[in-house]
């Protein structure tokens, strides 16, 4: 919380542009918006060094996120990116997901709580298709945060399904969504097959049921599951 705006995240950019030493930026919780956001970013076409970036808890909006989803077409460097609450729409989301089915280097992307898109009736399904597919497509990404994203039972059985080919992913973050007791018993197949080891589905509505199938799924299948 150092009250760094665009302004200063474009002084930070300009030393990134030929910065060969700093391996972790961390600008959580700033004032960064959409222009401060497109400058860090470009200075990632350029920077081969750091290999983590947080921003975190700033507005950077549809414009930053887009402006990311540029850059990590042309960066191979950088392993960690977290953009969580960062006030992402349906199309910098879906643009995100989609470079990420090829992306050489992320290895773990935390894009929890956009904003909900409640003019499209079916965002929160769409969205979990494009979750779906990039995790069926990526074989490099380990860790993946996607809370508060009001995916519902159509998108998780999607996520389950695709999952299955999915042998990379280690730990899956799908906590505070919309998922209940009638999905719960897509788990088995997934555990059997994926080669996660985390999986957080804390704050959802699975109930006493989910659980019981979530029980079973662990105790039948050859699940990596640890926590």
């Amino acid at each position: 919380y150092n009250r760094i705006t665009d302004e200063g995240a474009g002084f930070i950019a300009d030393y990134l542009t030929n910065d060969q030493y700093v391996l972790v930026l961390n600008l959580q919780g700033n004032d960064i918006h959409r222009k401060g956001a497109q400058n860090l970013s470009n200075a990632l076409k350029v920077n081969t060094t750091l290999i983590s970036l947080s921003l975190a808890d700033n507005s950077i909006g549809k414009g930053g996120g887009m402006a990311f989803a540029e850059t990590l077409q042309i960066n191979i460097t950088l392993e960690h990116l977290n953009l969580a609450n960062c006030d992402l729409e349906m199309d910098s989301l879906i643009a995100l997901l989609t470079i990420l089915r090829y992306n050489p280097s992320l290895k773990s992307i935390d894009l929890s709580r956009p904003i909900p898109q409640y003019q499209h009736s079916n965002w929160m399904d769409d969205i979990a298709i494009h979750i779906a597919h990039m995790l069926e497509k990526n074989n490099v990404l380990q860790e993946l945060h996607v809370q508060k994203f009001e995916i519902r039972d159509p998108g998780f059985m999607w996520i389950c399904e695709k999952m299955q080919h999915n042998q990379t992913l280690l730990f899956l973050d799908l906590s505070c969504n919309r998922i209940t007791r009638d999905s719960a018993v897509y788990l088995a197949s997934m555990l059997e097959k994926c080669g996660l080891l985390r999986l957080n589905l804390a704050f959802n509505r699975l109930e006493n049921e989910g659980a019981g199938h979530l029980a079973t799924a662990l105790l039948q299948s050859n699940s990596k599951l640890r926590r």
